[in-house]
């Protein structure tokens, strides 16, 4: 159960579902808007990310809340968040100089790294 400023108590999986509902219907609003009628919700396969220390047990929380939220399984994958971050950072394009490059062109064996700091304060 989560409670809210007031008091008001809700399920925690109520209130995970309904904000990847109100994500998942905005992103879908603005693809209509951009792609008229030629993207179908069968087309998106959805990626959830969630805090690498998250067990088991929490990793099925958020399918079953993105499933609650009318995600089916089929196209939900659920990934670590620095394992997305990494990917990101791999097509990141990087500026140097006056000059362009994206770290997709690096040649293979070229290392970098992602350092996922989390979310906790540090004194």
């Amino acid at each position: 159960m989560l409670e809210d400023e007031t008091g008001k108590r809700l399920p925690a999986k109520t209130v995970f579902s309904l904000a990847i509902e109100l994500l998942k219907r905005d992103l879908l609003e603005d693809c209509h808007k951009q792609l008229a009628d030629d993207l179908s919700e069968d087309d998106i396969k959805w990626v959830l990310t969630v805090p690498a220390i998250w067990n088991d047990g929490a990793k099925q929380f958020m399918r079953e809340a993105a499933e609650q939220a009318g995600i089916p399984r089929s196209q939900l994958k659920i990934a670590l968040e620095p394992e997305a971050a990494s990917l990101y950072c791999r097509y990141l394009p990087v500026q140097k100089g006056h000059e362009e490059n994206s770290l997709a062109s690096f040649k293979p064996g070229t290392k970098y790294i992602v350092l996922d700091a989390g979310g906790r304060s540090f004194k």
